[in-house]
């Protein structure tokens, strides 16, 4: 399942764990940007070597409820990111992207978030990790990728095979979701226009009958918005003429 997030889980937890189990030395302080795939879309914008389509390694969807509080470092402490943490060995995560435009491929693809089974016969346990859920310490045995997973290589073959250049909307991302999304907007669209009339049928003899005008036909927003649409219409207006 690919998806577009703004979720942090490698600044706030997977930096910090690779650090401590040495698959990671950092030459700098780490970048402190709040959105993973801002992150990594402006270092594959940096690397042009890094041409897609490619790959962050796969990390345990468990990492996306924990948070290191110290940073990255062997002294790091891990608790639950609202006091619990979610079991492990269920979901394993990881970040793509698909396409670049150009000679120089200088026009790239969003960064996208996927999401994928657990395959417990495939994978690799690359240790344990002690985590403070509810002030409690407990161990878990998340899943991070120490050697290349053919399930997470196929799983992007995939992903760039559902990709179609042609629909600008859907550039570097799964068609289908594209497809299925925009079918669900349409029917929500829908709904929301039947609901609407259906309220207004059954409400305007109520409000008719009492002299209720104005306020269970809409919200406060909704005629704050109309008022102030109709002033600047009416200030616009004003300089217009003059």
């Amino acid at each position: 399942m690919a998806k577009d997030t703004t979720a942090t889980d490698i600044s706030r937890a997977i930096v910090p764990f690779a650090v401590r189990e040495g698959t990671l030395w950092l030459q700098s302080t780490a970048p402190r940007l709040r959105n993973d795939r801002a992150f990594l879309t402006l270092l594959g914008a940096m690397n042009r070597e890094l041409s897609p389509p490619w790959r962050t390694r796969g990390y345990d969807a468990a990492f996306s409820t924990i948070v290191s509080l110290r940073g990255a470092g062997e002294d790091g402490e891990f608790v639950g990111a609202r006091g619990v943490v979610s079991r492990e060995r269920l979901f394993v995560r990881g970040f793509f992207q698909l396409r670049s435009l150009g000679q120089e491929g200088r026009i790239r693809s969003p960064v996208f978030l996927f999401d994928r089974p657990f395959v417990p016969e495939d994978e690799q346990s690359t240790g344990t990790l002690r985590v403070k859920e509810r002030r409690l310490a407990s161990t878990i045995e998340p899943y991070f990728e120490s050697k290349a997973s053919l399930n997470t290589n196929l799983v992007l073959r995939v992903l760039s095979l559902c990709d179609n250049p042609e629909v600008f909307e859907a550039f570097g991302h799964n068609e289908l979701l594209y497809l299925a999304d925009k079918a669900v907007k349409a029917e929500m669209r829908l709904m929301k226009s039947s609901l609407r009339g259906v309220t207004n049928l059954s409400l305007a003899t109520m409000t008719k009958r009492e002299q209720v005008y104005g306020v269970a036909t809409s919200s406060f927003r909704e005629k704050r918005a109309e008022a102030e649409a109709q002033r600047m219409r009416r200030v616009g207006g004003e300089k217009r003429w003059e």
